[in-house]
């Protein structure tokens, strides 16, 4: 009977120590799988952020344009041959090869240009209203050379050429019924502040800063005279 209650408390001995060394590695098992989900938790929302970060401060690549372009190389090669005689000759051959090269080029971007139509709109507004202008304060006239009431800037001047036709005085298309009688600057400053005024016509023999006549015009499409030789037609670059 005494055998028997021994055995049982080593059995219930054993079993004891087999639940605390389960409990120990549960007690294990979660701590190690609590540990993993604070250190996943903390990292992960700091490597989003960094993704983020990095995604604002990289700029986008400029746009590019690609080249390619074939390449043809020629390859010589010389070969020595020695003959049963003992003569010595030698045999150029030659090989050509094709290269691929490729040249990426940034795309430029557009220059800023003056919009002379819409520059001449505001200063002729100006004129109407009798008050005073100055390019250089006006958005409309943003890029474009620099003039006011008494100015007329040498680059303002260049953007007017020469056609080598004549448009007769009528009063459909003369703007007055006289003409100017001035230089070819105030002519086509007097022009350029006036939105119906196409050109005007000049004696050919008349200097560019002599005063003569100047008939300012609002059309110069129609009854042309070519090759006249004593008047020509200044026309406006609106292109500039």
């Amino acid at each position: 009977m005494l055998s028997e209650l021994g055995s049982n408390d080593e059995i219930e001995s054993e079993l004891n120590q087999s639940t605390r060394s389960c409990v120990y590695t549960r007690k294990k098992l979660l701590y190690i799988i609590v540990c993993n989900f604070i250190i996943m938790s903390t990292v992960i929302p700091i490597i989003i952020i960094k993704m983020k970060v990095n995604d604002t401060e990289t700029p986008p690549p400029p746009p590019t344009t690609m080249i390619t372009e074939n390449i043809l190389t020629a390859t010589t090669t010389m070969t020595t041959m020695r003959t049963k005689d003992g003569l010595t000759t030698t045999k150029n051959s030659s090989m050509f090869m094709t290269d691929t090269a490729t040249t990426i080029l940034p795309v430029s971007t557009p220059v800023p240009y003056c919009n002379t139509s819409k520059c001449r709109a505001i200063i002729a507004y100006y004129r109407e209203q009798g008050w005073h202008y100055d390019t250089a304060k006006l958005g409309e006239c943003a890029h474009c050379p620099y003039t006011n009431n008494y100015q007329f800037t040498d680059s303002w001047l260049n953007m007017w050429y020469k056609e080598d036709f004549f448009i007769e005085n009528s009063i459909g298309q003369d703007l007055e019924e006289k003409p100017l009688f001035t230089d070819v600057r105030y002519c086509a400053k007097a022009c350029f502040e006036r939105l119906n005024c196409t050109g005007f016509v000049r004696n050919k023999n008349i200097a560019v800063d002599a005063n003569g006549e100047c008939w300012l015009k609002n059309n110069i499409t129609i009854n042309r005279i070519v090759s006249h030789p004593e008047w020509h037609t200044f026309v406006l670059n609106m292109t500039f």
